[in-house]
């Protein structure tokens, strides 16, 4: 039996048991059970158990039992107590019988919640932090230059990602939301050629090494409104939109092995940079989902996001030689549609 019930079914019982706990026993010797409504003279009046009224001559009545004052009235001595007495017990009586129906009715219209909390008067959770599972993601991505095209190319892993999620309630069903995500990729190559002749004899020893580092962060500020009402039911679905942007740290390095440098031979460019701005897109996402509240303070959801993203990003080389120089400028501009399917779980307090 849930908790709410349970209150409830002890409300009606009490009342009712307080109701029916007098008795008057005829001269015949007829037992019947009653709810004394009043006192005088002549009569006592009573409710039946169907709530009926019924008035008992009290020269029909051999003894009468009233509450917790036992046996109030006999056939050989009268009224045992005073009817002043039995009128003020009777008042007190009706005053906790309507105070017990009342906090039944309140119940019943779920003003009064049974964990003791009464959000009608108390304050909700305003905060909620939690934790947003993407089984598979493709924010995380391999990336590496490859230098006959001077231009990067990805390769796409679906790989679990993890993010923060933050939120405020603004007003009831509107939650404010902040998102936060971290990932990082590392690629690291070394070549080494050895190259033996026989005639002449002589070794040449040439190579390259190679590190590209790839960290995004990334920063997500939306909103969130539940379309039922939260806490006061189990289950609650929700739509959310929202911006973001992605923060880029890039390294992208490369040196020649076995080679003495031509200080008349330079080669300068922007790879590092150009990896970051190919990684830091501006990011607008709307969604949708459920969330299942186990109790006030902790649930589990489930949401579906989808998002767009754009960059924009310019790779400037520059190559001198003693008698040869180049020049090389590209630019790029990309945008994306990508969708995110999670579970998560979300603590309020």
């Amino acid at each position: 039996m849930k908790p709410i019930s349970l209150i409830v079914a002890l409300i009606f019982f009490y009342s009712n048991v307080i109701a029916q706990i007098d008795t008057i026993i005829t001269k015949k010797g007829d037992i019947y059970p009653c709810t004394i409504i009043g006192f005088d003279d002549e009569n006592i009046n009573t409710l039946d158990p169907h709530e009926q009224k019924l008035i008992v001559n009290l020269a029909l009545i051999k003894s009468a039992f009233f509450d917790g004052y036992g046996q109030i009235y006999s056939s050989d001595s009268g009224y045992l107590v005073s009817i002043d007495t039995l009128e003020q017990a009777l008042k007190r009586r009706q005053e906790i019988i309507e105070k017990a129906n009342e906090l039944s009715d309140r119940i019943m219209k779920g003003k009064e919640v049974v964990t003791g909390k009464n959000w009608e008067n108390e304050k909700r959770p305003k905060f909620s932090f939690g934790i947003f599972y993407i089984p598979n993601s493709l924010e995380k991505q391999i990336i590496h230059f490859d230098d006959n095209s001077n231009m990067y190319s990805t390769i796409e892993e679906y790989s679990p990602q993890i993010e923060s999620q933050f939120s405020f309630n603004l007003h009831k069903r509107l939650y404010l939301t902040f998102n936060l995500a971290y990932n990082s990729a590392f690629i690291k190559n070394k070549s080494v050629v050895q190259e033996l002749n026989t005639n002449p004899v002589n070794t040449n020893n040439y190579g390259s090494e190679s590190e590209q580092t790839l960290k995004l962060f990334t920063v997500e500020l939306g909103f969130k409104y539940y379309l039922i009402d939260l806490f006061s039911n189990k289950v609650s679905a929700y739509v959310l939109a929202g911006i973001g942007k992605t923060f880029a740290w890039a390294k992208d390095e490369k040196k020649y092995l076995f080679q003495e440098v031509n200080p008349n031979n330079t080669i300068i460019n922007n790879r590092s940079e150009y990896l970051e701005d190919l990684s830091s897109p501006f990011l607008f996402q709307v969604g949708f989902g459920t969330e299942y509240f186990f109790n006030n303070y902790l649930s589990v959801h489930s949401s579906i996001k989808l998002y767009y993203s754009t960059i924009s990003a310019s790779y400037n080389e520059k190559i001198t030689y003693e008698n040869y120089q180049r020049t090389e400028k590209r630019e790029i501009n990309k945008s994306d549609i990508v969708t995110k399917v999670g579970i998560g779980l979300n603590f309020y307090f």
